[in-house]
């Protein structure tokens, strides 16, 4: 359970993570580990620092626009860009 909302978890950890939230803790940095060498991103919990980890991975260029796009996200991120 939260210790700071009292939300209740079936682990540990998402216990942890969501006092790290509900406090407005993110002990959980990237320090450059995604390859941006000046990357400050910071995390409350494991899952959004792998998850970031991921969404640096494969990222493809967008055949419409000048942007990046990850590649599990490629048809939604053009459909939501542009109108098809």
């Amino acid at each position: 359970m939260c210790v700071v909302c009292g939300h209740r978890y079936d682990r540990v950890q998402r216990a942890r993570d969501c006092a790290y939230r509900d406090r407005g803790l993110k002990p959980y940095a990237c320090d450059g580990q995604c390859g941006k060498t000046n990357c400050k991103s910071a995390y409350s919990s494991v899952e959004l620092l792998n998850r970031h980890f991921t969404s640096l991975e494969d990222r493809v260029q967008c055949p419409k626009w000048s942007g990046e796009l990850s590649e599990r996200r490629t048809s939604r991120g053009i459909e939501k860009k542009h109108v098809i």
